[in-house]
């Protein structure tokens, strides 16, 4: 679903889903538009892949990134335009009247997949610019972000990129050698500017959504470490994180579940954070069944 988080809750997140009102609005001009007596809003249709990211022209739109589809929607969930996209499009941001998408193209040539070590196979890695109506412009290399190029952020003129981890998969899985995330910062004209390393421990897939809001950093990631073993058996560690750090990435702040603590929070950005005007966030989500995904 997308639900609403508020920046202002800093350092105790709170979720707030359920004390929302039928119409939820931003103190901007973008509002929600749920069903009667609901706090979130569904994306018209099924879809093959899973929910990878949300973001909003501020305005009268929602944009969803389906893996290998692109939605746009109003503020009601309705389609007003949805493109079949090459596997695997990920998290993305609007900015500028345009649409940017990370991707990570390991359809075309192989090696490239994502998480896998690909030293010699940074080419795969793009974003993909595309105007407010989902029609191709370009696409720009990242080859920096060798992991898999996941999600995209706009703040302050420059583009910020994550990506993934190696994981088990791989072969030669190793949580404390892959111990950090990395922000990949690029200029306005995608010029790679620098890499920032983020001292968030190893999470599983790396991360997957990232925006700035309400003066923040956030990172919506799946499992951490000690992340839960191959095949599901052993203690599972933390799930569905939420790291959130000042503008200038350090301090990292952790909220999510963890099976020992269960009293902690438990939010799930994993699939999609937009910030919205007045330090409130949406929050997507998914459901569904492989080739009928849909996104809340």
């Amino acid at each position: 679903m997308i639900t609403m988080l508020s920046s202002k809750t800093i350092p105790f997140l709170v979720f707030i889903s359920c004390c929302l009102p039928p119409l939820c609005a931003a103190s901007g001009t973008f509002a929600l538009s749920p069903p009667a007596g609901e706090n979130y809003v569904t994306c018209e249709g099924v879809y093959p892949g899973h929910l990878q990211g949300i973001t909003t022209n501020g305005a009268d739109a929602i944009y969803w990134s389906f893996t290998t589809a692109l939605v746009k929607t109003t503020p009601a969930g309705k389609v007003l335009k949805k493109i079949n996209v090459i596997n695997h499009h990920g998290d993305l941001t609007f900015a500028n009247g345009k649409v940017y998408v990370a991707v990570n193209d390991y359809v075309s040539e192989k090696p490239g997949q994502f998480n896998h070590p690909n030293p010699n196979n940074p080419a795969r890695q793009w974003v993909y610019e595309y105007d407010a109506g989902l029609n191709f412009l370009a696409r720009h290399s990242v080859p920096q972000v060798i992991h898999g190029a996941g999600g995209v952020a706009h703040h302050k003129g420059h583009f910020w990129v994550v990506g993934g981890l190696p994981g088990p998969w791989a072969g030669g899985f190793d949580p404390e050698k892959y111990n950090k995330n990395h922000l990949y910062e690029y200029d306005a004209a995608f010029r790679f500017v620098r890499v920032h390393e983020l001292a968030t421990g190893n999470t599983d897939m790396g991360i997957q959504t990232v925006e700035f809001g309400g003066g923040r950093w956030w990172f919506g990631t799946y499992e951490g470490s000690p992340r839960r073993p191959v095949g599901g058996k052993g203690t599972p560690g933390w799930r569905h994180q939420v790291f959130s750090t000042g503008e200038n990435l350090a301090a990292f702040v952790r909220f999510g579940f963890h099976a020992k603590k269960p009293e902690g929070i438990y939010p799930n950005a994993s699939l999609g954070i937009a910030a919205l005007p007045g330090g409130q966030f949406l929050i997507g989500g998914g459901s569904g069944k492989k080739n009928e995904r849909r996104g809340h």
